[in-house]
């Protein structure tokens, strides 16, 4: 009895994506808009486990929050580095 060597054939899956009959629409970024007057806006840094815990420390020592800590720092740096 004779075998096949024939595979079958692969579905492409990127082409039955861009194949459908829906329109995607995408929504303009909303990021480029400025934040209302009284919202926070976040502001991300990496800090390494030993600093964040020191940092954290540092602040509930002085019963201020990281926060506080921070714009404190921020504030003492702009009115000596001017």
């Amino acid at each position: 009895m004779a075998t096949s060597n024939l595979k079958p054939k692969k579905r492409n899956r990127k082409l039955e994506k861009s194949t459908a009959t829906e329109e995607t629409t995408y929504a303009p970024a909303q990021n480029l808009n400025k934040v209302a007057s009284g919202k926070m806006k976040d502001i991300n840094i990496k800090a390494s486990p030993d600093e964040h815990r020191e940092f954290k420390m540092y602040a509930a020592a002085r019963d201020m929050s990281m926060h506080d800590l921070f714009f404190a720092m921020w504030d003492f740096y702009r009115e000596n580095h001017p």
